[in-house]
């Protein structure tokens, strides 16, 4: 799997994990909130449609129980560009 920063401790931890696009990808989606991963998610949850089954997989192996907060300037970055 390769690997770059993301710019965010947080978003560099969890793309070792699920990948640097699917963590940057969440981080847009879910910037400024929190998180719950639970043991497994389910397939219509908004986390599986965000990254895939297999993705989602790894975030909850690998941070199941943790509360997970992605920085506010990835939602905020994509808001605007979308507006754009």
């Amino acid at each position: 799997m390769s690997y770059s920063s993301t710019g965010s401790a947080v978003l560099d931890e969890i793309a070792v994990v699920i990948g640097v696009d699917a963590a940057v990808l969440l981080a847009k989606e879910d910037g400024g909130l929190r998180l719950y991963v639970p043991r497994a998610f389910g397939e219509t949850h908004p986390v599986v449609v965000a990254i895939g089954v297999e993705r989602a997989r790894l975030l909850a192996e690998n941070y199941y129980g943790y509360q997970l907060e992605f920085p506010i300037r990835m939602r905020r970055l994509a808001i605007v560009r979308s507006l754009a």
